[in-house]
């Protein structure tokens, strides 16, 4: 595959999580929207709208408190590296397409792609999130 890929952007990636006691380990707004897309995915677009807003607002750090409180660890890895502005631009990729794309990129996050590498889970993630949008 490498003769006929020049490069991926992974928009929202990451490997999917699907073991409950890491959903249970999320902070408090996270887990809401993983426990929402894995069981109640028709819900997402409702419960998204207020973090698009936020995003699109360029409200990234209050976005980022949310996801990573501060004081947690994965907070103090993101500053100790400095990854806050990468973070941030991701999240503004990630809405670009709106509630629609932002809850499709949620639904994948918690479903269980078929064993594949990595590369092929993001690839398949990312393709149906965005053909999803074109037709």
């Amino acid at each position: 595959m490498r003769d006929r890929v020049a490069g991926l952007v992974a928009v929202s990636s990451g490997a999917p999580v699907t073991r409950l006691g890491d959903i249970s380990s999320m902070s408090a707004r996270v887990r809401a929207i993983a426990y929402t897309a894995r069981y109640t995915p028709s819900l997402l677009p409702a419960e998204l709208r207020a973090g698009v807003a936020m995003i699109d607002s360029h409200d990234g750090d209050g976005f980022m408190d949310v996801q990573f409180p501060k004081g947690s660890t994965d907070r103090r890895t993101i500053q100790q590296l400095a990854l806050g502005s990468l973070i941030q631009d991701g999240y503004r990729l990630s809405v670009q397409q709106g509630v629609a794309g932002f809850a499709c990129a949620s639904h994948w996050a918690v479903r269980d792609l078929g064993g594949g590498s990595w590369f092929g889970a993001l690839w398949y993630r990312a393709s149906i999130c965005m053909v999803g949008r074109i037709w």
